[in-house]
């Protein structure tokens, strides 16, 4: 068994409802996991060590101005997600594709944000193929395979919790920016906006915490984490 029987019963376990987002496009919802959840998810089951992503293609599909000025570009890119064995000796890949739409007053601050946007929906759609864990009952229109409940499937009982400290980060003004179309990600240990029309919101922006670094021309915020009891 490529697995061992830990990691086959984290990534069966039905999907923590509480993990789950929400996004209202053009009327309709969206449910989707963080990208930094899936990161945080992949090292829980995997190891640190114990996978990596490439990316195989990154393209520009398109860009143009709005009624307004801004730039409004769209790239397309394609993941490949490698998964090792516990003995490091073997592996698996799951390949996939991200599109992401970015508008922004500067033609280089529009093809960063959706360039970065496309590679991380690439990489939550390359990792739902693992599994429960990494999100795939959220393309089941009826998420059947989804605990709505209070309780956290994904620690398991005490003993797994013991092996596998889960981390979890304080993401409530992460979830606001989401509903905005917003997109953050983890980077080098913060939180991220790197999706969406950020010049639109910067006032929501610097209300959640995130600060802006003209060096980097980001917006980002530490991270704060606790170790779940």
């Amino acid at each position: 068994m490529f697995f061992n029987d830990r990691q086959q019963k984290l990534l069966n376990y039905p999907l923590d409802g509480s993990r789950v987002k929400t996004l209202e496009k053009a009327g309709r919802k969206f449910s989707y996991l963080p990208t930094f959840d899936i990161i945080n998810t992949l090292n829980l089951i995997f190891g640190y060590d114990g996978w990596e992503t490439q990316v195989k293609r990154l393209d520009m599909i398109s860009s143009t101005t709005n009624q307004n000025g801004n730039f409004v570009v769209t790239f397309s890119a394609i993941i490949r997600l490698k998964v090792w064995d516990t003995a490091h000796k073997h592996y698996i890949v799951r390949e996939d594709n991200g599109v992401s739409v970015s508008v922004a007053k500067s033609i280089g601050e529009a093809m960063e944000t959706a360039s970065k946007a496309s590679i991380s929906d690439a990489i939550k759609r390359s990792a739902k193929s693992f599994g429960n864990a990494l999100g795939n009952p959220l393309y089941d229109p009826q998420q059947r395979d989804v605990d709505y409940s209070n309780s956290n499937q994904l620690r398991g009982n005490q003993q797994h919790v013991q092996e596998t400290p889960q981390i979890q980060h304080q993401t409530n003004t992460s979830d606001n920016l989401a509903s905005l179309g917003l997109v953050v990600v983890e980077q080098n240990g913060e939180l991220v906006v790197t999706g969406g029309d950020t010049f639109t919101y910067k006032a929501e922006i610097k209300n959640a915490g995130y600060f802006w670094n003209g060096n980097s021309r980001k917006w980002s915020k530490p991270i704060v984490s606790q170790v779940a009891a």
